[in-house]
């Protein structure tokens, strides 16, 4: 079958739509393609012209969210000739929209697999190391650079995945604004230390910000 076909794509859609909505209301183990696809409102043959199987339908829809999240906040990474406070602050403002946008979905993966937490904290990270390099570091610097990045990617990641499955929770503004305070400094040393060309600290480009 044509992947491209638009009537393949929306029985596509529905598959996944089903399974995370099952998703949301049980443990993965409990759901059963027979429940997907009645759901979906098409039969087993439907499913299995589409994924071999459950777990098959679950990494296809981890990869396509990933590819999401590195496509989304790529263009939003501080970390080039334009870096600066208001630059980091975007960032993150860009992935908490991300996360609060896509909260049923990121919930439902987080219960769906084990992974999937790890692999959207290796996707922002990625995302952080890919686009300094390509900006060129300085040399010896890449063991100190994927440190950095990694400290960013997994204290932003966790935060955000807790703030979005808390009923009481902290305003968006506010986690962004501490968010930036904790990060700002990490971002600041990656600027000056590691790319080649090396800004001006984030620092001194923020004193004057609101809220700082």
């Amino acid at each position: 079958m044509n992947e491209k076909d638009r009537r393949y794509q929306h029985t596509h859609r529905k598959l996944e739509n089903s399974f995370l909505a099952l998703l949301n209301e049980k443990d993965p183990g409990q759901i059963t393609i027979g429940q997907i696809t009645e759901r979906a409102k098409c039969n087993r043959n439907t499913f299995y012209l589409h994924y071999r199987d459950k777990e098959d339908l679950l990494e296809g829809i981890s990869s396509r969210v990933l590819a999401d999240v590195a496509g989304r906040l790529s263009s939003e990474l501080p970390l080039g000739s334009q870096a600066s406070g208001d630059s980091v602050e975007r960032y993150l403002g860009a992935l908490l929209d991300y996360f609060e946008e896509n909260r049923l979905l990121f919930g439902a993966m987080a219960r769906g697999s084990e992974s999937f937490r790890r692999t959207v904290q290796d996707a922002i990270y990625n995302g952080i190391v890919g686009s300094t390099l390509q900006r060129g570091i300085r040399d010896g610097q890449r063991p100190a650079l994927e440190v950095y990045a990694l400290y960013l990617a997994a204290g932003v990641s966790a935060v955000a995945f807790s703030w979005m499955e808390k009923e009481e929770k902290i305003d968006r503004a506010s986690l962004q604004r501490l968010l930036f305070d904790v990060d700002a400094p990490c971002s600041e040393v990656i600027i000056r230390k590691v790319l080649r060309d090396g800004e001006e600290p984030v620092g001194q480009e923020t004193a004057g910000a609101p809220g700082g």
